[in-house]
């Protein structure tokens, strides 16, 4: 069943995903630290949302959907407009060069960040491979 992004179901599907996934928990062995992927609103999608993320060791140790930046405590934000997620998860547009290019903004030490390419790569895999239906194709 396509879980709609952005939402929280489909956010517990990709802990769930991630959690079962041998090269997320490989690649991400020594990450600790939380993430923000900050969904702005852009014109095809009119609502900002803010997905924190919370890997350690190999695992999502919670994810959840909060209502502020400062909500929660995150090492790294990556924040992108709506349509920036929908071509990384479609796969249309590699991560490293969105950030590269400035399509994903960062905050955090982006050399913590860059030692966790791998463990990045397979969280996108992941969520690659999720069956998505996206907000704006409803």
């Amino acid at each position: 069943m396509a879980l709609m992004f952005p939402s929280i179901e489909w956010l517990n599907e990709m802990k769930d995903s991630i959690n079962a996934d041998e090269a997320f928990e490989k690649a991400a062995a020594k990450w600790e630290g939380s993430l923000v992927m900050h969904v702005q609103a852009d014109e095809l999608f009119d609502k900002e949302t803010i997905m924190w993320i919370d890997p350690y060791h190999g695992k999502i140790r919670d994810a959840k959907i909060i209502n502020s930046l400062d909500e929660e405590k995150s090492e790294f934000v990556l924040s992108a407009k709506y349509a920036t997620w929908k071509s990384i998860i479609n796969g249309e547009m590699d991560s490293m060069k969105a950030m590269m290019t400035g399509k994903i903004k960062v905050q955090g030490k982006i050399a913590a960040l860059l030692k966790q390419a791998k463990a990045s790569d397979a969280l996108i895999k992941v969520q690659q491979n999720m069956d998505t239906i996206f907000i704006d194709e409803q």
